[in-house]
């Protein structure tokens, strides 16, 4: 009978002791389960700002192309206007030399 309660107690301290050991696990994985939740919200609020910055970037890269077209097109006019203004300026210069 006394071996019996002495391998009953010895379970009974094997089984506290496994018990605080699950216990230990279970609290360090909680932790880590909190601080990866963590990480994660902040993850995801980093990535929604950077799809926001794309967003922004992207609209940029259109304003920007579109006043490229703009000024690209100034160019032609300004470059045609020279070019009338340059012919214009050689006919005037070959009646003056017809005159003289």
């Amino acid at each position: 009978m006394e071996s019996i309660i002495k391998s009953t107690r010895l379970e009974i301290t094997e089984l506290r002791h496994s018990l605080e050991a699950s216990r230990a696990e279970a609290n360090l994985l909680r932790e880590l389960s909190e601080s990866q939740n963590q990480d994660l919200a902040k993850n995801k609020l980093r990535i929604k700002e950077l799809e926001e910055r794309e967003i922004e970037l992207i609209e940029n890269v259109e304003a920007l192309m579109k006043d490229i077209a703009v000024a690209e097109e100034d160019i032609a006019r300004w470059r045609e206007a020279c070019e009338l203004e340059a012919e214009a300026g050689k006919a005037i210069m070959k009646e003056c030399q017809k005159e003289v």
